[in-house]
């Protein structure tokens, strides 16, 4: 595929003397013409004089940006890059869960694709986990082809059954019940990226609504409306300043500063997920920390020096997490820390800004120039807060036949409710290099039952478990540990249960993860974890007499197209 690419590459660049690395928009006019002339068919690029299934199948293979490039090289090639067929293959690369069939609202997927460039990797990784509070936040996104927008809403849980009964094993260890309901919270989208026709400007107000509560508002020194417009380099992007008056003393502000200053690739985009007139929010592209600047910024306890995501869980990079001043006077708001080209664009996190204004209304300010101040004044954020989100790799919560217990969990917290967890299985070549496992052949005393028996357990129960908060509570927060196993295998095997409700289930050690509220004087304490099957586990607490139930989350069956209609039993057995 690479060779292919490459000499694509290299023909198309014998063609043309420019590329268009940062556009996905075709040129007004070719830059270069195919000779019409039969005679002059030897000039040709020997690229174009291939059949044509032949130029579709090697124009697959390129990315977006490279596919964009081809429409610039010539006619013939322009004319195969425009086939709509390659442009819904690179939309449905980034959709899991469904087959993507309509373009809807733009008249083919090429304008679809432009409308939410940079942005596919939303739903490509669909679940995000934020920073917020201690608590944090797990929302699932997802592609609505419907209306054409991305949006994302939060994965909520609560339990069916809040009892508790003894363990007739043991009538001194309480047995909390434990039946999840799972579900996306529907009522109020956490993201809402609409698809904006990229040809007609003026759909831009009937997209996004919201914005024309600004339109008398921040004009109202220029009372010129032909004069500039909101939308620059791309019309879903708008200044900063259009959207929030800044304060004179908040220079650090990205507020403050001039619109051509700021690159599209680091502009807010404006999302209306609130029906509130005074409540506002954006959608903001978050830039990887490099190396250095990890290193200076990381620390070892908690907060961790404000990245995203933190230490515990695995990421290909990080970025800034907003401190505790407030959102417009922190360093993140900063031009440096913005991206300014495609390349410096995460596509492993973002950030979600959200402040409450009050707003004047526009009849008034055009009567009285006075009232014009005032608007201005009015629309100070009353309250303000940036959110920052990150994902996971797939491979992460992927379980496989050797690592049955990686995946999204969700377990059940007493007094907390429901949280969800990550369980991570290390790879075994990672952790000890020992592979696959070397199983003794059979010996002459074990029934064949037996001995499947004991390949399955030493296939599976070894290496350690390890399960991650992406959503926490006062106590222990949002990207700690709550429970661990150093080892399932014979070091750390402790029993198999006979006695129901958990006959058959093999116990071994853990320690679990508990702290003071604020997460003040946190330390683990000796537990044992009773693995029941690869989808559903229980943690008894030793030293409190309990013992709480973790289930399995699928997460794929909200990204189906019927996601949507998924009631809040799609948990039970």
């Amino acid at each position: 595929m690479e060779s292919a690419q490459e000499k694509l590459l290299d023909l198309l660049n014998s063609k043309t003397k420019e590329n268009i690395p940062d556009s996905l928009s075709p040129p007004l006019t070719p830059r270069t013409s195919v000779p019409s002339s039969p005679a002059s068919s030897s000039s040709k690029s020997p690229l174009i004089l291939l059949p044509t299934e032949i130029i579709h199948s090697i124009l697959s293979y390129l990315p977006p940006v490279d596919l964009a490039s081809v429409l610039a090289s010539c006619r013939t090639l322009k004319a195969h890059a425009l086939d709509d067929r390659l442009w819904q293959a690179l939309v449905q690369e980034n959709v899991p869960g469904q087959k993507v069939t309509e373009s809807y609202p733009c008249p083919d997927f090429r304008t679809l694709y432009q409308a939410h460039d940079t942005r596919w990797f939303l739903p490509k990784y669909k679940i995000w986990f934020a920073d917020e509070d201690l608590t944090g936040r797990l929302i699932v996104v997802r592609y609505d082809q419907r209306r054409g927008c991305i949006e994302g809403y939060q994965l909520v849980a609560v339990s069916k059954d809040a009892g508790m009964t003894a363990w007739d094993s043991d009538p001194t260890i309480s047995i909390h019940g434990f039946q999840p309901q799972v579900a996306l919270h529907l009522d109020k989208p956490i993201l809402e990226l609409q698809a904006v026709d990229t040809e007609n400007m003026d759909s831009v107000r009937e997209k996004v609504k919201w914005l024309s509560r600004f339109d008398d508002v921040t004009e109202v020194t220029g009372r010129n409306r032909s004069g500039p417009s909101y939308l620059f380099s791309h019309p879903r992007e708008v200044p900063i300043s259009r959207l929030m008056p800044s304060s004179k003393n908040s220079s650090s502000s990205i507020a403050s500063l001039p619109f051509q200053t700021q690159s599209r690739y680091g502009a807010e985009i404006p999302m209306d997920c609130d029906s509130s007139p005074s409540s506002f929010c954006t959608y903001m592209p978050a830039r990887p920390l490099s190396p250095v600047e990890l290193q200076s910024r990381e620390r070892p306890s908690f907060p961790y020096g404000n990245i995203w995501p933190p230490p515990t869980i695995p990421s290909p990079h990080r970025i800034r997490a907003a401190g505790p001043r407030r959102p417009h006077e922190d360093p993140l708001f900063k031009l440096e820390a913005r991206p300014t080209s495609r390349k410096e664009i995460s596509e492993r996190s973002f950030r979600i800004r959200k402040w409450f204004a009050h707003w004047f209304p526009a009849e008034h300010i055009d009567s009285d120039p006075i009232s014009a101040v005032f608007a201005r004044a009015t629309m100070t954020p009353l309250y303000e807060e940036v959110t920052t989100y990150a994902t996971l790799d797939p491979k992460l919560y992927t379980p496989t036949k050797e690592r049955p217990f990686r995946g999204i969990w969700v377990g059940d917290y007493s007094g907390h409710g429901c949280e969800f967890l990550l369980l991570t299985q290390p790879d075994f070549d990672e952790e000890d290099g020992g592979g696959i496992p070397v199983i003794s052949p059979q010996r002459e005393d074990e029934t064949d039952q037996d001995f499947e028996k004991r390949k399955y357990e030493e296939t599976v129960y070894r290496g350690s478990l390890e399960a991650i908060k992406l959503t926490g509570d006062p106590n222990v927060p949002r990207g700690e540990v709550t429970f661990r196993v150093h080892d399932m295998g014979p070091e750390g095997y402790v029993k198999t249960i006979d006695d129901a409700p958990f006959a058959g289930a093999r116990v071994v050690r853990s320690m679990g993860h508990i702290a003071h509220t604020g997460f003040q004087h946190d330390s683990f304490i000796e537990s044992q974890l009773f693995i029941i099957s690869h989808d559903r586990l229980a943690q008894y607490w030793i030293d409190w007499g309990h013992i709480s139930f973790f289930k399995r989350v699928d997460i794929d069956k909200f990204t189906a197209d019927q996601f949507t209609v998924l009631g809040p039993n799609d948990m039970d057995d």
